[in-house]
């Protein structure tokens, strides 16, 4: 679902790629946030937040998997992606959680 060029910049921090898919998904959330009922700075530092956070799984996934050499043919290349998209489930774990604890404050 992502075309050529933001997948092969993802582990390089010299090519916007990796920006690009991070800030899709940081706006992406918007809805999300906008439902949970949180202000504009509380919402901004939420995706800058993930901006982050989402930047440096991916970044550190294609290293480890430039690194390691294995193709999509290989259980370890599924196991890294697995591992990547737990990661990226967590964080949105992590997100809701703080924003259920700034709706109750």
């Amino acid at each position: 679902m992502q075309p050529m060029w933001i997948i092969r910049a993802k582990g390089h921090f010299s090519q916007p790629g990796g920006y690009c898919h991070a800030g899709i998904h940081a706006v992406g959330s918007i809805p999300a946030l906008l439902l949970a009922g949180l202000t504009f700075l509380p919402m901004l530092a939420f995706m800058a937040a993930e901006f982050v956070v989402h930047f440096l799984i991916d970044h550190f996934k294609a290293r480890n998997a430039l690194k390691s050499g294995k193709g999509p043919d290989t259980a370890a290349f599924w196991a890294m992606h697995g591992f990547d998209q737990m990661l990226h489930h967590f964080t949105y774990l992590v997100m809701t959680g703080v924003a259920f604890r700034l709706m109750a404050d």
